[in-house]
């Protein structure tokens, strides 16, 4: 359904305009009402853009945001998009923008680019600017320039200087990049300003943003404007609706055009504020009844994640109350049956909607006043952001008067965490409890995920920052992590590298090892990993035993056919839900495939193959390298393409049949080593073999990688708080 929220400005009155559709719900805040699209073509951009749409995109029909903004843009509106990430949203201005140039006659040249793009990290910078090369491949006189951390400012210069309609970039290095060659860049044709993932940009580099809007005045020809005139389009992207987002859209953008796709994004944007209650599951019953009251006025909805719990639910409270039971193992018909009796239901009677997950999308009920989440034991976000769809029809008044309630006992761990994040969002107070105990429970209830394996960003950098949604473990548990071999701290191993992660993560084989304490060479057996590969071949090579796994379970081992007559052994890392069709709910999976140690992404699970316990269970050579102590430059969580390419390129051009990789071990947990160094060894006759060409030292000194101090730390910290590592010994690391 869609429903579309009209609004004349911030705080002012709502339109009573709705749009609907039975199958979509978005909000729209805006005081120009524009038509929404049904097929691409309708856009109506310059066919060479709509030539590589089909090429990239494959699909006639755009996404409900894409339908949405895409007008909006056209009429050159300042627009907001807030969306999951898989919405469309950087496709949807991609593609608009684009066909907004190319239809355009002529574009200034030289050093005024018309669109500035600001990403929050050099990895999505690139991503974007591919993404416009891709759309502008047919105009070759419109320039798109990629500027990003570890590119000389020389170059990019030089670059700038031949022609520059698009510059794409992050706000801390164009910030830095401009101290320095400040006359270079003029904006004073600039028609588009982009800031995609603008709650990560406006969180983490504000201070760079107001030094390019003030300083640098990006935005200057926006100043003494009045409503009639748009010389310059504004354009936030993000997935989160933030406070800061907010103000900034007060401060520079008129009459904005704010579509928001996300069910909860939507609750954030109208303010409402819900109420938590930490309980034990054995006094939910009689605390939800103590909650409920005499309530009748409200249409009430309460959702379940399973039917048993629907069910036992169902029977505590229909000795007090009217209740409409509704779940998965009804028939359509009765689904429908309760829809009815909600919609005639009048004030004073209304009876309670009990309700699980699975059927909410058929109850298609939006027009809910209190929302009582019983139970958020849920593996998928997606599942708990929906249920506030039950909400969209309260979402169009001026005042949302709407309630959520939200029950948390000690089974809900996984999304936990992500609910205290979402009530720090709404702005809620916390109580002086709740706050001495998150981070008590926090660590409880991540010490459950014992068949998760700890967060390769926790690996990597020291810490998650998206521990909140993160789904796997933060914390060290001895009996998970022990070493899978002998090898300690201060032993220099000698490995092959089997798979690249990025620039700081590998996978690779132990060859031999060195012990520190003796200087004894202890040699891995090759012999027995070639063995390894060949029983899974051939147990596989009977046709027979290729059977689908009844159960999947994350943690667990299992066959899968990578390629024709080829199996490897894989471990579940997560578990997702995938695309959904009228009859099932497709589950994929992310799995490592633990003799070769690559990550395969969405992999059906009817695709993983039942594996014998003696074959499961034979021991992996393979093992994760982390190098120690760096991390992207400007504070950024993800290695972008080009220094990627640098640790790739460090391997190729200095291995070969005379040399090795050494590394000194900092760190070593279950298949886990840290290694302070990565180093080339070469063999020499008659001599000791020389070691050099550090990949650390290359990765810094080509600036692509930054000092960080912290990293080690924060993981001995966690193996200290894990028992894994005494006092003493963690200090003297």
């Amino acid at each position: 359904m869609y429903l579309t929220l009209i609004i004349f400005r911030f705080h002012e009155k709502c339109s009573d305009t709705i749009i609907e559709n039975r199958t979509r719900k978005v909000l729209v805040y805006s005081n120009i009402l524009c038509k929404t699209l049904n097929f691409v073509t309708d856009a109506q951009f310059p066919a060479k853009i709509h030539k590589a749409w089909d090429s990239l995109v494959q699909s006639s029909k755009p996404k409900k945001m894409q339908s949405y903004i895409w007008p909006a843009i056209k009429q050159k509106l300042d627009v907001v998009a807030i969306g999951t990430k898989d919405s469309g949203k950087t496709f949807g201005y991609s593609f608009a923008i684009t066909g907004l140039l190319a239809a355009q006659d002529s574009l200034p040249e030289g050093n005024k680019p018309s669109v500035l793009i600001l990403c929050a990290s050099s990895s999505e910078a690139f991503s974007v600017h591919s993404l416009f090369l891709e759309f502008l491949q047919s105009y070759d006189n419109i320039n798109t320039i990629l500027a990003f951390t570890g590119k000389s400012y020389r170059s990019l210069a030089a670059e700038i200087y031949n022609g520059c309609q698009i510059l794409v970039s992050t706000p801390r290095f164009l910030a830095k990049f401009m101290r320095t060659y400040k006359d270079l860049l003029n904006f004073d044709s600039l028609c588009h300003l982009i800031l995609d993932s603008a709650d990560v940009i406006l969180d983490k580099y504000y201070a760079s943003i107001v030094e390019l809007f003030g300083k640098h005045k990006i935005i200057k020809n926006r100043e003494n404007q009045n409503d009639e005139l748009f010389p310059l389009q504004i354009i936030f992207a993000a997935r989160y609706f933030t406070t800061p987002i907010r103000t900034l859209v007060q401060k520079v953008m008129y009459n904005p055009y704010i579509c928001i796709t996300s069910f909860l994004e939507a609750v954030i944007f109208k303010s409402v504020q819900p109420k938590m209650y930490l309980i034990n599951s054995k006094f939910k019953l009689q605390k939800i009844l103590d909650v409920l009251d005499n309530e009748n006025k409200l249409k009430t909805m309460i959702i379940c994640t399973t039917i048993d719990e629907a069910e036992e639910l169902n029977a505590f409270l229909l000795k007090h109350k009217q209740i409409l039971l509704a779940h998965e193992k009804k028939h359509l018909f009765e689904i429908q049956a309760i829809k009815e009796v909600w919609e005639i239901s009048i004030p004073g009677h209304y009876p309670i909607i009990i309700s699980t997950d699975e059927v909410l999308s058929d109850l298609n009920i939006t027009d809910v006043d209190w929302l009582i989440h019983y139970s958020v034991s849920l593996h998928v976000q997606t599942k708990f952001n929906f249920r506030f769809s039950t909400l969209m029809n309260n979402l169009q008044k001026k005042t949302t008067k709407c309630k959520v309630t939200i029950f948390v006992n000690e089974n809900d761990n996984i999304q936990f965490l992500s609910i205290i994040n979402m009530m720090k969002r709404m702005g809620v107070v916390l109580s002086d409890d709740v706050l001495f105990n998150i981070e008590r429970i926090s660590i409880s209830l991540d010490k459950c995920k014992k068949e998760y394996p700890i967060c390769d960003k926790v690996k990597s950098l020291g810490f998650c920052p998206n521990k909140s949604s993160c789904v796997f473990r933060h914390c060290i548990l001895p009996d998970i992590d022990t070493p899978m071999t002998e090898i300690e701290t201060g032993d220099k191993v000698k490995f092959i590298i089997t798979y690249i992660h990025n620039a700081s993560h590998f996978s690779a084989r132990v060859v031999e090892y060195i012990k520190a304490s003796t200087l004894e060479k202890i040699e891995f057996s090759k012999n027995e990993y070639i063995m390894l590969t060949s029983k899974i071949q051939n147990f596989y090579g009977n046709i027979d035993n290729r059977r689908r796994s009844v159960n999947v379970n994350v943690g667990d081992i299992y066959g899968l056919e990578d390629s024709i007559e080829s199996f490897k052994r894989v471990q579940v890392l997560q578990i997702k839900d995938g695309k959904s069709n009228h009859f099932e709910s497709m589950e994929i999976a992310d799995v490592r495939c633990i003799d070769t140690g690559n990550i395969l992404n969405d992999i059906k699970i009817q695709k993983l193959l039942w594996l014998p316990e003696e074959l499961s269970k034979l021991p992996a050579h393979i093992v994760e390298i982390f190098l120690v102590g760096i991390a992207p430059c400007d504070d950024e969580y993800e290695w972008n393409n080009c220094a990627n390419e640098i640790a790739y390129d460090w391997f190729v051009k200095n291995l070969n049949q005379y040399s090795y990789i050494i590394g000194e071990v900092s760190l070593h947990l279950s298949n886990i080593i840290w290694a302070n160094t990565l180093e080339i060894g070469t063999k020499m006759i008659g001599r000791s073999d020389i070691v050099g060409l550090n990949l650390k030292t290359e990765l810094i000194n080509k600036h692509h990688a930054a000092v960080n101090k912290d990293h080690m730390q924060n993981i001995y910290t966690l193996c200290k708080k894990g028992g894994l590592i005494k006092n003493n010994e963690c200090d003297s690391k």
